[in-house]
């Protein structure tokens, strides 16, 4: 597992938790296996779990479902890599309905969810290649959380965005990421890096909320 981002607390009256792993592949049985030795090993029953980097094709969506888990999936079309997913904890959830939303030259998944305990919220899961273009990216991911925040539901914006918030005083594009994110009322629940290669360092995955 390449990094994990979590964070957890407490609605209505059961513990709300929310996880997004960049497993950077579960496209093999091996990887898969890392993936939920990894979970159980974390000793939380997440209600939510998010994955970006997925690698799977359409054809392994029933072999790679996790037990207790509703598994939603949006794959790659062409070419191996990417692919998002999330996992909902069935037997804390009353309903889920998945709400159609694109993002140029990504993969990600819309779901709106109700839990046994009446809390309401939408998870949207991304994944954003480093080759699209982030302004572009910016500008479309404005009019979909302009339109989700007519809802006034509980909103959760996940993902490997492969932007930088740890560059925000120094690239224009982390800067303005986050100005919208912030504008938006989304702030980051991650503020330390997520990803480390030698004496490099990065925040380019996270979770954003707009009821912190």
């Amino acid at each position: 597992i390449h990094n994990d981002s979590t964070t957890s607390s407490e609605y209505s009256k059961s513990m709300f938790s929310i996880i997004h792993v960049n497993a950077r592949s579960l496209l093999s049985e091996d990887r898969f296996n890392d993936f939920k030795i990894f979970l159980s090993r974390s000793n939380i029953s997440w209600t939510v779990i998010c994955v970006s980097e997925s690698w799977i094709c359409e054809t392994l969506e029933d072999k790679r479902q996790l037990d207790g888990y509703i598994g939603y999936f949006d794959h790659r079309t062409h070419g191996i890599g990417g692919g998002v997913a999330v996992y909902i904890k069935s037997e804390m959830t009353r309903k889920t309905r998945q709400i159609p939303q694109t993002l140029s030259g990504t993969e990600s998944l819309c779901i709106e969810c109700e839990l046994n305990n009446n809390f309401s919220f939408i998870i949207f899961q991304m994944y954003k290649p480093p080759n699209v273009d982030p302004n572009h990216f910016i500008q479309e991911l404005a009019c979909i959380l302009e339109t989700s925040q007519r809802t006034n539901k509980t909103m959760f914006v996940c993902g490997d965005f492969n932007i930088d918030l740890l560059n925000i005083n120094s690239n224009m594009s982390s800067l303005d990421f986050f100005n919208l994110m912030a504008s938006s009322s989304f702030f980051p629940l991650i503020s330390k890096p997520t990803r480390v290669h030698d004496a490099s360092f990065s925040l380019i995955d996270n979770i954003f909320c707009n009821n912190l």
